[in-house]
């Protein structure tokens, strides 16, 4: 499908917002885990035996960092297909730390709180996103008269 403006996410609709919160929210855990990591870490699920353990709470900042400007790059592209696709694959990662917090710390009811909401979120924002990409594929063919 050729791109055209009318398959571009509009600044107005519920996914691009989503994904907006969504950038907002990473940049934010970001900063919080480069200049107070130890609350980062309580935050996140799990408490460090060391202030020199504070290393992987960086680590984890620049992790969300990095998605949180992947993001705000495709959001400005806004095509909802690469969005959706970034956007569900990178659902793992709170899968992911849910089981991390749940069988290391022994935590389930909060990891699944806090990692468990964040991963229904991007399911649920992906799916949105996937969604405007196929009505815009409808519209699309349905003004050169096929059929999808």
């Amino acid at each position: 499908m050729t791109s055209t403006l009318s398959d571009r996410l509009s600044p107005r609709s519920l996914p691009f917002a989503l994904v907006a919160i969504l950038v907002v929210f990473l940049l934010l855990l970001a900063v919080r885990g480069f200049f107070d990591p130890l609350d980062a870490a309580h935050g996140f699920g799990v408490d460090l035996a060391a202030p020199a353990d504070a290393f992987y709470l960086h680590v984890k900042g620049d992790r969300d960092l990095a998605l949180a400007l992947t993001l705000l790059a495709l959001l400005i592209y806004r095509r909802p297909a690469p969005l959706a696709l970034f956007v569900a694959a990178a659902c793992i990662a709170p899968v992911l730390d849910a089981c991390f917090v749940a069988f290391a710390r022994g935590h389930a009811g909060y990891a699944l709180a806090v990692h468990g909401s964040a991963a229904a979120y991007g399911v649920v924002t992906a799916a949105l996103l996937w969604r405007a990409h196929r009505r815009a594929q409808i519209a699309a063919t349905s003004r050169i008269g096929h059929t999808p």
